[in-house]
């Protein structure tokens, strides 16, 4: 809708309303098209009423009075439209940032698990280093802990004179 505030170059634009041909019929969309410049100008307070049924119209939008002519209810349909269209295009326009919002946040997502990955990877290397490293160490500090026990073993043989060939 298109509404400039002098009463001369206010014009009514169908704009929306025609990208949805069956939500009106054509003698509806002409009464619109016909009446809608002046019922707007009513609305919005550019002109004022200048008869009963202008007033009554005036009322009747501000659910004062109940319609009582075709093209009362016919507006009534109209102005629920374009709330519903606005709320739409409104609803398509939090869509689009949450689809944006949604992308960004699985573009950040693949930039973590990317770097996860390779943060895995250098450390499964670091880790294979050290066993390569350090295996050999671990072998013989295994070998020189068994060898130990082993000493400690016989000497407690020493120590105590326990042996089984002095018994006899």
């Amino acid at each position: 809708m298109n509404i400039n505030k002098s009463p001369q170059d206010l014009e009514f634009d169908m704009g929306e309303l025609e990208k949805y041909p069956n939500f009106f019929m054509e003698h509806e969309k002409e009464n619109i098209r016909r009446w809608g410049k002046k019922a707007i100008q009513l609305m919005e307070g550019v002109i004022t009423p200048n008869s009963d049924k202008e007033t009554y119209f005036i009322k009747m939008i501000k659910n004062e009075v109940p319609p009582k002519t075709q093209f009362h209810a016919l507006w009534l349909k109209y102005l629920k439209w374009t709330k519903i269209n606005k709320e739409l295009a409104q609803f398509k326009e939090e869509v689009q940032r949450n689809k944006s919002w949604i992308k960004s946040a699985q573009e950040a997502a693949e930039l973590v698990r990317q770097s996860t990955d390779s943060r895995i990877e250098r450390l499964t290397h670091r880790i294979n280093w050290l066993e390569q490293e350090y295996e050999p160490d671990k072998i013989r500090a295994e070998r020189l802990l068994r060898e130990k026990r082993a000493e400690n073993v016989s000497n407690q043989h020493e120590y105590t004179g326990n042996d089984w060939r002095e018994q006899k």
